[in-house]
């Protein structure tokens, strides 16, 4: 987690780590963050964007703070960075080498995928702003994805026949999905 923070609707805000980088003025409130929650129960992720305090590519996780009376308070989140997610999350250490793995968001865009890994240290001095999600390019694979919450398709591609298999999370409604050349990915996956 690289950053942790709750906003009061009374504009009160609470970063850890602490720092002084952000723009004046600013209004937490207003921020996709806050925004993405507002109002609703349960936690949310939000869209990439490249993160204002230097530390490049960043996924947020919101949730809304509501009192026992059910009056809502403000909201709390959390922005993990690209490298952790796929280091720890998202990258299967026997296909390291070998498949690329990928989130799809319930609209069959890439939130994130492996290969991010090279363009996730980006910097901006320019204030937080949200990475353009493209469509994943095989588009088969992305209805059958759509349709049925896991499965496995082989497609003959450019590249060779490509193993593809996905798994729908229902934490996010989001699908992971491995893409390699079928005999290499089935020989990493079978081999002890």
């Amino acid at each position: 987690v690289a950053w942790a923070y709750v906003a009061l609707e009374n504009g009160v805000l609470a970063h850890y780590p602490g720092h002084d980088k952000f723009p004046s003025p600013y209004d937490a409130t207003k921020r996709p963050w806050y925004q993405l929650v507002e109002g609703q129960r349960g936690p949310r992720w939000g869209s990439p964007h490249v993160d204002f305090g230097g530390l490049g590519l960043m996924l947020p996780c919101s949730m809304s703070l509501y009192d026992d009376n059910g009056v809502h308070l403000g909201v709390a989140g959390i922005e993990l960075s690209f490298d952790f997610i796929i280091d720890r999350l998202l990258e299967a250490p026997e296909l390291a080498n070998v498949a690329e793995t990928y989130m799809l968001d319930a609209g069959g865009r890439i939130v994130i995928e492996s290969s991010d890994k090279a363009r996730a240290g980006t910097d901006s001095a320019l204030g937080k702003r949200l990475v353009r999600m493209k469509r994943f390019p095989f588009e088969k694979v992305t209805a059958a994805a759509l349709a049925r919450p896991s499965g496995h398709m082989t497609l003959d591609t450019p590249q060779g026949k490509q193993l593809f298999v996905w798994d729908r999370m229902k934490s996010t409604g989001w699908t992971y999905v491995i893409r390699g050349p079928e005999r290499e990915v089935m020989k990493a996956v079978v081999t002890p």
